[in-house]
Formats: C-alpha cells, structure tokens, sequence
C-alpha cells in the first residue's frame, strides 16, 4: 500500500512539473552534462548558500532536488535528454520559489563550470597491475573503413576459437573488418551480432587466440573511488594501459546503466575491456565525454551478459 502511495505521489509531481512546462512558468535548461555530473554541482552550488537538499529517484532516470532555506523551497528535476546531455527544471513552488535572479546565478554557474572545469586529481598508481598487463594477449584492434576514413575501435577475446566481444556504434550486421591481434599477422572477421540500444557487439573470426577472458567470471558491483584499468588500443602501436577511477554509479542514458569514470578515453578507446586491481573484468568502454579525454563511460558487466545470452541463445 505504501508502495502505491509513493508511485501516485511521484506520479502527480511529474504531472505538475509538465503542467508548468506546459504554461511556461517553469524554468527549464539543457546541458552538455551527464544526470550525475548536473546533480552534484547544483547540490553543492545550493548547500554553498545554506540550503538542505532532499534527493528522490524518480521513473525514467529523474532525479528530483528539493531544497530548502528559510522561507525560499527549489524543486529541481533532473531528467536526461542522452547520455551527455540532461534537462534541469526549476519547477515553481508558489510564493516560496527561488527569485528570478537566483535562477540566472545558477544558470551562470553551472555553464560557467562546464566551459572551464576544473581538473581533477585522479591519485592512480603508477604502474599496471600485473594481474591486469597479462590480459593483454586477449585484446585485439578493430578497423573499419567509411568513406576515406578508417575507423578504430577495441575488442577483447572471448572464446579463442574466434570470437570477439565490442562496441556497436562504428559496426554493421555482417560487416567484413580487419584485426589486428597483439602479435602475429593481420586478420579478418565479420560481425555476428549486433545490438545499437545496448552499444554491443560480437565479431567472429576464423583465427585461433592464445588467450581468451572469461565473461562469467567477471564483477558487476564497483566502489565509488575503486581504481580500474582499461586495456586497448591508442592508434596503430599496439595494445596500451590507462588507469581510472571509478567516479560515479550506474546512471541509466537511453535506458541503458552507464558506469562514469575519470580515465584517459582517446579515439579508439570504444571497446577496450575494463578490469579492477585484482585482473578481473568489470566492464567494456563505451565512449569520452564531451569530447574531453579524462572522463569515459563503461558499459556494465550486467548488461554485457544480458547481450551474450541473447546473442548466443
């Protein structure tokens, strides 16, 4: 009974904050920014001026930010457009509602802090892990070619008998691509599946691997903080390390679970396979963030094992 409670409760915010979307008295911007990003900037930017801040999970990936102080109440909505991009509404809440001026100070700072972020302090260690640099060998780079242009990706070996576990967004159904494992000669493959929702796919291969990285034995839950290691390639030299740090937790973009983490993601980086300090695998690179080099998304193991099985059924 509780539960139906809450959903009719959260259900008759939603309809108010479209109620005044709908007759414009709401004040509502889009940003360049992941839900994760946005929620902890507005939070601090509010309890920098003295407010307290009630979160609430919403349908749909919303999160909902009431803040109060005094006699002034936000209501803040959270709802992401894609999954580098988020809609803030600043709902009205009668005569307590934030003065005209405050919504322009937090416009302000909010893209002032997105032109010119800060850097980051990531504290990795220096050196891979060996448990992690012996997974090398199961790594592969992916080419495909578009117009005059080759386009480069990561994969990692799942079976060694040929078969190879990547992103989808620069794939076609049963396109013919070139690999290029860690040693040996080039090679051939084509794609056997493919799913753009999930950003997954699996390339087969007539060729013989030496090693392969088990699927089954991966972790799915990570710490906030917890240092990871991504295996890849940078360009044409071969297979390079990165190390990051998990910063943020699964967000849904797309309806799809997204890990955020503050690690190096260059073009050709989409792919790489994901491991924690202990060698195992945890997840696969999706993609940079706005473009900048420090902060990737990972697609989580769960959603990586609900592909195969689909794929493999």
């Amino acid at each position: 009974m509780k539960n139906r409670s809450a959903l009719i409760a959260i259900g008759l915010i939603i309809l108010l904050l479209r109620a005044a979307l709908a007759d414009g008295s709401a004040d509502r911007h889009r940003y360049l920014s992941t839900t994760a990003e946005l929620e902890s900037l507005i939070g601090a930017w509010l309890k920098q001026y003295g407010y307290t801040v009630q979160r609430t999970i919403l349908p749909m990936g919303r999160i909902k930010l009431a803040a109060y102080r005094r006699d002034i109440h936000w209501n803040i909505v959270l709802e992401p457009d894609s999954p580098l991009a988020t809609e803030v509404c600043v709902a009205p809440d009668t005569a307590s509602a934030p003065a005209g001026d405050q919504l322009t100070r937090l416009h302000d700072y909010i893209t002032t802090y997105l032109a010119n972020p800060p850097e980051e302090e990531t504290h990795l260690s220096s050196a891979v892990p060996q448990k992690v640099a012996v997974h090398g060998h199961a790594v592969v780079c992916i080419q495909t070619h578009r117009r005059e242009n080759n386009i480069q990706s990561s994969g990692l070996v799942i079976e060694k008998h040929g078969l190879i576990l990547t992103t989808a967004h620069d794939l076609n159904p049963g396109e013919k691509i070139i690999l290029t494992p860690p040693t040996g000669p080039l090679q051939t493959g084509r794609v056997l599946a493919i799913d753009h929702t999930l950003d997954l796919a699996l390339i087969t291969s007539d060729a013989q691997y030496d090693q392969a990285i088990s699927i089954a034995d991966g972790r799915n839950l990570l710490d906030m903080g917890e240092q990871v290691y991504s295996l890849g390639c940078p360009g044409s030299q071969g297979i390079e390390a990165a190390a990051g740090v998990i910063n943020g937790p699964p967000r849904r973009a797309n309806g799809q679970p997204l890990w955020q983490v503050n690690m190096k993601v260059v073009p050709g980086s989409s792919g790489r396979p994901v491991f924690d300090s202990r060698g195992t695998f945890v997840a696969l690179v999706k993609g940079r963030y706005r473009g900048v080099a420090n902060v990737g998304f990972l697609i989580p193991l769960e959603t990586i094992i609900h592909f195969l099985r689909i794929s493999l059924s």
